[in-house]
């Protein structure tokens, strides 16, 4: 387990935090293979941008990595991805789930909120 830790955090500080959660959120629970040679229309390249897979094929070209980590749970990727005000196709298409799933979880999210805020008249 301590390998493919250091290998993550090695991943991380050469692509970024934001595309490590990417990759993370795209690939989570997969192995996957890293080629040498990486395209622009590689489903990586896709999810982390061309430049960022050119840097992960340059250091890990050739080796499969480990199973990637969640970066957390996707209700919390939702809310956070909600917060940066993409769309809803944008969070399902990052948080890899329907768009019907994006909707509850937004839906709960207001809710819980809304039970968070104190009554203006508190029941007596």
């Amino acid at each position: 387990m301590r390998a493919g830790h250091d290998q993550f955090q090695r991943i991380r500080a050469l692509i970024g935090d934001e595309e490590f959660r990417a990759l993370c959120a795209k690939f989570r629970g997969q192995r996957l293979y890293v080629p040498a040679k990486m395209g622009a229309h590689h489903p990586i390249a896709a999810v982390i941008g061309h430049t960022a897979a050119k840097k992960l094929a340059r250091e890990f070209g050739g080796e499969r990595l480990e199973e990637l980590p969640r970066p957390f749970s996707r209700r919390r990727l939702i809310a956070e991805l909600k917060r940066k005000k993409l769309t809803v196709e944008q969070i399902r298409q990052q948080a890899g789930c329907s768009r019907r799933r994006v909707q509850q979880v937004l839906a709960e999210i207001r809710d819980e909120a809304s039970d968070a805020q104190p009554s203006l008249f508190p029941d007596d």
